[in-house]
């Protein structure tokens, strides 16, 4: 007799692989780090932003298992979750630099400005365009 690997019950099988006493004990054992996919729980969405994987008994994994690490970052900071409306402004413009001191939170109105601040000041705005200025 040996033991399942997971769950530890009294199992009996022939040969020399591991095995497990079920398919939900192999299932479990190959999420996450056991699974040979599993690259840290987190990567690099398409806007560039972090994004992380909620763990298994947040709320709010059902829906979107993973958050930008920035929100997650000034949530512990707020210790609340942060509302849909909330947006979390990278005030150096670098998606990646989550530090607490270059966060912070907006509304989209304000965002929307600050972003406006940033566009190129050799532009002029010509019928609801921009084009370059000569």
């Amino acid at each position: 007799m040996k033991k399942c690997l997971l769950c530890k019950k009294c199992v009996k099988w022939n040969g020399t692989k591991p095995k497990y006493c079920s398919r939900k004990c192999y299932g479990v054992s190959r999420r996450g780090t056991g699974n040979s996919n599993y690259k840290g729980g987190h990567y690099i969405d398409c806007d560039g932003y972090k994004r992380i994987r909620l763990p298994y008994n947040d709320k709010r994994n059902k829906s979107h298992p993973y958050i930008g690490e920035h929100r997650m970052v000034m949530e512990k900071h707020l210790n609340r979750i942060l509302k849909s409306i909330e947006i979390v402004h990278h005030i150096n413009g670098n998606k990646l630099d989550n530090r607490i001191r270059n966060l912070v939170v907006t509304n989209q109105s304000i965002h929307a400005s600050e972003h406006g601040k940033l566009l190129n000041p050799f532009r002029k705005r010509k019928k609801g365009r921009y084009i370059a200025s000569k």
